[in-house]
């Protein structure tokens, strides 16, 4: 029977990751506000298949026997078709083109004997598709044209072989049983629709870009849509289109976000290769505590006879500064603030505190008993531990994303390859729980299909 997974390929190459869940999941919404101002980001995924592969995939997959009759004329006269060798496969923007080989084998008992004749006969066949708006895709495979290049005949005495009725039954019955099977495999092995759907649901679940860091993404999709299919000698292909929000959120990993409405199907005309995406990166003043504070916590700071020691550390946000809360013991026992704002380096697309100093209520209670942490090493060092923590987490984005993208297996014989060229660091604001910026990453990705991994695939399904 004829599973065509190619088909199946050419739709759902989209799943670009397998995505992992955990107990350990924390609340994470879109701000209503951000979801309007902030860019919609589109992803160009080209997907290549060999054309060479498939015609494999499709000859492995189809029997040899593709009719039989063993009574045609009711008088005992068997003819069965067979696939001569393997067939050529070419697809169109709306069709898949075959053309079939057979060998035809004629068996009549004649008397005491039994006569046998072979004819040869080259079938071509189409299978038209389309795909309505709510993703369902529908075939119809028909005959287009056939041509008998050695006719069956035989004389034997009074007998001869009825080629008229011979030729129409191998004609009529491997149509009907061709077409039939074919499409029936395509509604049964490509569900498109739920597919999609399914794929829909997981882009809006979030995704491990990196167990080192802990640091996950969502894409967050606004619509999805399919570039006409491609046809070169070698090669078929085709382009997946992804409009979405993304975000990458750093720490544990966070909760789904809802899943909208799938959006209605729709053809592109892009040729693009490349992504020009806007992100949201999430960086949870818990994580800046925690990466800071392994540092600074249990610091001793003198200054002449005094000291104090860093105990703990808590960072949160008001308005637009960032609040670096400190307690201290030794020479001075208690809590002071510490607060910057935080703004873009444009010359080093790095995060910096500015005005970062300790704040001025804090400083009328310290004025008398703890001046000399004004001028002293501690809140130059704090500042400098803050803003290297920042830098060091817009670098190591940079070489998780490209690392993401460089020959990454999708699933089984799906590699995706891509090259991050430009990552530039656009907006940056405060919310209650985190710093965000808007991060900028302009590159180029592909999807590649290895052709030994699809045959096998195949050979999967056709033993289920």
């Amino acid at each position: 029977m004829f599973k065509p997974a190619s088909l199946s390929y050419l739709f759902m190459l989209v799943l670009l990751s397998a995505c992992t869940t955990t107990k350990n999941t924390r609340n994470f919404m879109i701000d209503e506000s951000e979801a309007l101002v902030l860019p919609i980001s589109t992803l160009n995924l080209p997907i290549t298949i060999s054309k060479e592969g498939l015609t494999e995939q499709l000859n492995t997959v189809l029997g040899d026997t593709l009719y039989q009759d063993d009574d045609v004329d009711g008088n005992g006269l068997k003819v069965v078709a067979l696939k001569a060798e393997h067939f050529a496969l070419d697809i169109t923007s709306e069709e898949l083109i075959y053309t079939v080989p057979l060998k035809v084998l004629v068996e009549k008992k004649y008397y005491v004997t039994k006569l046998e004749a072979e004819g040869a006969i080259s079938m071509q066949f189409k299978t038209q598709y389309a795909i309505d708006s709510t993703w369902n895709l529908s075939t119809q495979t028909t005959v287009i044209d056939y041509n008998w290049t050695e006719k069956p005949t035989l004389k034997m005495g009074g007998f001869k072989l009825p080629f008229e009725l011979i030729a129409n039954t191998v004609i009529n019955g491997t149509q009907k049983y061709l077409t039939q099977t074919i499409d029936e495999e395509v509604k049964k092995a490509v569900d498109l629709q739920n597919q999609i759907q399914v794929t829909w649901g997981k882009l809006y679940q979030p995704f491990l870009a990196s167990e080192e860091y802990k640091t996950w993404m969502i894409l967050n999709p606004i619509s999805m849509a399919l570039q006409p299919i491609q046809n070169t000698t070698d090669t078929i292909s085709t382009l997946l289109q992804v409009e979405a929000q993304p975000h990458i959120i750093l720490g544990e990993q966070p909760d789904s976000l809802p899943v909208k409405p799938l959006h209605p199907f729709n053809w592109i005309a892009s040729e693009k290769d490349s992504f020009d995406i806007t992100l949201v990166s999430h960086l949870p003043f818990t994580e800046i505590t925690q990466l800071a504070g392994s540092n600074i916590i249990g610091e001793t700071f003198v200054s002449g006879k005094r000291s104090v020691t860093v105990e703990d550390m808590e960072l949160y946000s008001r308005g637009q500064f960032l609040i670096v809360k400190t307690k201290l013991s030794g020479s001075y026992d208690g809590w002071i603030n510490l607060a910057g704002r935080p703004i873009i380096q444009a010359e080093s697309n790095q995060i910096e505190l500015i005005n970062f100093d300790i704040e001025l209520e804090t400083k009328n209670i310290l004025h008398k008993s703890a001046a000399w942490l004004f001028k002293g090493t501690f809140k130059k060092l704090v500042k400098q531990e803050i803003e290297a923590n920042l830098s060091y987490y817009m670098d190591y984005t940079k070489e998780v994303l490209q690392e993401e993208l460089n020959h990454v297996q999708v699933v089984d014989g799906i590699f995706m390859n891509g090259n991050l060229h430009d990552l530039k660091v656009e907006h940056l604001y405060l919310t209650e729980e985190a710093l965000k910026t808007w991060v900028s990453l302009k590159g180029d990705i592909k999807l590649e299909v290895a052709k030994k991994d699809l045959i096998k695939d195949l050979e999967e399904i056709k033993s289920k």
